[in-house]
């Protein structure tokens, strides 16, 4: 309880970076929600009362119950002591009717002695005395806990999302060098959805971040890509978005000359998108994301090719701003406002 008015505290998680556009989705879609703090890829809140399931919330990975929070020291011999302060908590009630398989994962941060493997193996033998059947398998669990340590503070909560919550359920296709459903929600939020817009995506891949857009109206919704096998992805996850799919080259689109009010789109980047020429891929985009994009109109172009994308923005009289950055598999993309 805090300040003896709210009594459940939650976890949200998300990708590195994307705490405060999390933070701002968590108050326009839990108004009653209040933030407590903000860390390396979590937020957390408090609510009044459990809320009604599923949870509303896009940006996030995954949403967890707070069991507790404690302090605990850096050194394996105080393992001891933050075993006898995991058991203070009852596991077994928030976690009624999900079965008795669980599954625990650790995290830590700091100078310590001891590992995550060896906090995980703590939480399991408390688990394990409270009548739960600790399991490894991933997809053999019937519940999920974790275990968090930043320096000398401890976080122990309980998994509420299902296991496919991230990647919006197991039907839901992806592509070569696309990102995360939640990832690309980030980014659709970044553009300020409005009902009127005219939207595109001009590198879609497999639809991810049209399907995001699709999460707010608008007057029209574009998906294009120069792949047919991604446009196949996009077509099965755009069911029944009423979305326009286009087997086009984004540096030539069949669009209109200033007709379109909002780009969002991932542009290549990365290991495992090869391009041959990406500067010269980077500059046609750009002359055509001038001709087709209204005066007042916004992209947001996500890269780790910030240079290759400045000069290339410079070069189609456009203006680009970094806007996000975020930490992904040990790289660091970042989010641009472009427009003229």
């Amino acid at each position: 309880m805090v300040d003896g008015t709210l009594s459940y505290t939650y976890m949200a998680t998300c990708v590195p970076g994307g705490e405060g556009i999390l933070t701002g989705e968590l108050m326009q879609r839990l108004p009653e929600a209040a933030c407590i703090r903000q860390e390396r890829g979590k937020v957390f809140f408090n609510l009044p009362r459990e809320p009604e399931l599923p949870w509303p919330l896009r940006c996030a990975d995954n949403v967890y119950r707070v069991l507790g929070c404690f302090p605990v020291g850096p050194h394996k011999a105080d393992l001891d002591a933050l075993e006898s302060a995991l058991a203070q908590f009852d596991c077994r009630t928030p976690a009624r009717g999900r079965g008795r398989r669980a599954i625990v994962s650790a995290s830590r941060a700091g100078k310590h002695t001891y590992s995550r493997y060896d906090l995980a193996a703590r939480a399991a033998k408390v688990l394990e005395r409270q009548g739960f059947l600790p399991v490894s398998d991933e997809k053999g669990h019937d519940v999920a806990f974790r275990l968090d340590v930043r320096e000398e503070s401890a976080v122990f909560s309980m998994q509420l999302t299902p296991a496919q919550f991230r990647f919006r359920g197991e039907a839901f296709q992806s592509s070569r060098g696309g990102i995360r459903p939640t990832v690309a929600h980030l980014l659709v939020r970044l553009s300020e959805p409005r009902p009127e817009d005219v939207f595109c995506d001009p590198f879609c891949g497999a639809g991810t971040i049209p399907f995001e857009r699709a999460a707010y109206p608008c007057s029209r919704l574009i998906a294009g890509d120069l792949d047919p096998k991604a446009l196949d992805a996009a077509r099965q996850n755009l069911q029944g978005a009423a979305a326009e799919l286009l087997l086009a080259d984004a540096a030539c689109l069949p669009l209109q000359d200033e007709s379109v009010d909002a780009v969002v789109t991932n542009l290549p980047w990365g290991k495992q998108i090869q391009v041959e020429d990406l500067p010269q891929l980077y500059r046609d985009f750009a002359g055509e994301l001038r001709r087709i994009l209204r005066p007042e109109g916004r992209a947001i172009l996500f890269t780790d090719q910030d240079a290759v994308l400045l000069q290339a923005c410079r070069g189609a009289g456009l203006r680009a701003e970094p806007v996000l950055q975020l930490s992904l598999h040990g790289l660091h993309p970042c989010a641009y406002a472009v427009g003229r």
